[in-house]
């Protein structure tokens, strides 16, 4: 057995798409031992080989044994065999001529050289694009370079004009500039020595780690975000936490909102007091080692303080009109093509919720969908429903009412809590129901 090594150097490939592509390269090629790994800039495959494949002998059965003549001749010499060569064979359906066909192994450095530009090309993709430079397949990101080795050798081929060789590259920045001559054995170290980490496990243990320890370090600690953390380590191949603040003025606002600006427009995990409270801190991650002179960590708070800014004037704006005042806005915001606009829903949600859950949920109903018309939710659309229930406390809601706004899209999935009080529930269900009944 052989290590083979396959490494796709592309541009910055979306995060989201990376984890299919490294399943579908496991799934598809043949070997032992594969793992697949990779960063934004690299897809990376390992797998154990055989150097040549074994030789294989088959009967092969032809046609029954009373044909004779041209017909047999004509099978003899689409096999490439002589007519010596066969035998008759007793089968279930009688007696047939047949042969032993022995087929040589062949090296696997040919069948990977035959094989691997398929396989490339074919990795499914969300979107693909045509790029003129790779002269011909559609690819997410023009391909820079590919690495393929079998034990010591390079596998040859060629696939979107780039020739396989056993050179890499290392980090954008920090790296050599220039190509990376590496061996199977080396290829991680050669890349680590380059501020490479393939390894998108250490990557991700790595920002949990210092994460964490800069939240210690300030006796503050991390609010946990497992989908940012995804997205970090796919985004980074040297990632490092560095602490930022911004002024404790901006805690005014709902913690819910900062937390979407830091989380959604920045990528920054949000920091808490001892006791829940937010904390003005963020934790963001940098694809550099180091920031010694805290030009990273201003950039991040100069950036942040102007997205607060935005929020804080969404914010102060739509209260300059209640909930109830929005309603009837409702009317201009579409449902579903076939089905009518949010109005319509709001007026058949509130009649169910009420039947379900009496007047407060019916109240709840017919304010839920108004925050549809914010200036928050228009920026921020993942927190609608939420940014409702908070605007129905902020302007004098009774908390039953608020509190089943806020929670009325729950549950989001099979994994998540349902929403926390019975009125709450009701809605939930009214505004499901109506969903289904509409829709189907």
């Amino acid at each position: 057995m052989l290590p083979f090594l396959l490494e796709i150097g592309t541009e910055e490939i979306p995060d989201w798409m990376i984890p299919t592509a490294l399943e579908f390269l496991r799934d598809k090629f043949e070997g032992s031992d594969i793992t697949v790994d990779g960063t934004g800039r690299r897809l990376v495959l390992r797998a154990s080989l055989e150097e040549r494949t074994a030789d294989k002998e088959e009967v092969v059965t032809g046609p029954p044994a009373s044909v004779q003549g041209k017909p047999l001749e004509g099978f003899c010499a689409k096999q490439g065999i002589t007519a010596d060569a066969l035998t008759v064979v007793e089968t279930a359906k009688g007696k047939y001529w047949s042969f032993v066909k022995q087929t040589p192994g062949r090296a696997m450095k040919e069948i990977l050289a035959e094989s691997l530009p398929a396989l490339i090309t074919s990795i499914p993709w969300p979107k693909t694009m045509y790029w003129p430079s790779m002269g011909g397949p559609r690819f997410i990101r023009p391909i820079r370079w590919i690495v393929a080795l079998l034990g010591n050798d390079v596998v040859e081929f060629e696939c979107a004009n780039v020739k396989s060789s056993n050179v890499t590259y290392g980090h954008r920045r920090l790296g050599a500039r220039g190509p990376l001559p590496v061996t199977v054995d080396n290829y991680e170290q050669v890349l680590a020595d380059n501020f490479v980490i393939v390894s998108a496990a250490k990557r991700r243990a790595k920002i949990e780690l210092e994460v964490a320890a800069v939240a210690a370090a300030k006796g503050l600690h991390a609010k946990g975000d497992a989908k940012l953390l995804e997205v970090l380590t796919y985004i980074t191949e040297y990632p490092t936490a560095i602490l930022g603040s911004f002024d404790a003025s901006y805690l005014t606002l709902p913690s819910e909102v900062l937390v979407m600006v830091m989380r959604h427009h920045q990528k920054y995990f949000s920091v808490e007091e001892p006791d829940g409270e937010l904390a003005p801190h963020f934790i963001a991650i940098m694809n550099i080692p180091a920031d010694p002179d805290g030009h990273v960590v201003y950039g991040n708070e100069r950036v942040l303080r102007a997205r607060f800014n935005d929020a804080r004037f969404f914010y102060d704006v739509d209260q300059k009109r209640t909930l109830a005042d929005r309603e009837q806005d409702l009317s201009h915001v579409t449902f579903q093509a076939k089905v009518g606009n949010y109005l319509e829903k709001t007026a058949r949600v509130a009649a169910l919720a009420g039947e379900l859950g009496g007047d407060d949920a019916a109240a709840a109903a017919h304010l839920c969908k108004a925050d549809l018309t914010t200036e928050m939710v228009k920026e921020f659309t993942d927190l609608q429903g939420v940014v409702g229930g908070l605007y129905a406390k902020a302007q004098g809601a009774n908390a039953e009412v608020a509190r089943a706004i806020y929670e009325h899209y729950k549950p989001l999935s099979m994994e998540d809590s349902i929403p926390s009080t019975r009125k709450g529930q009701a809605l939930s269900v009214a505004d499901k129901i109506d969903t289904l009944r509409s829709c189907f």
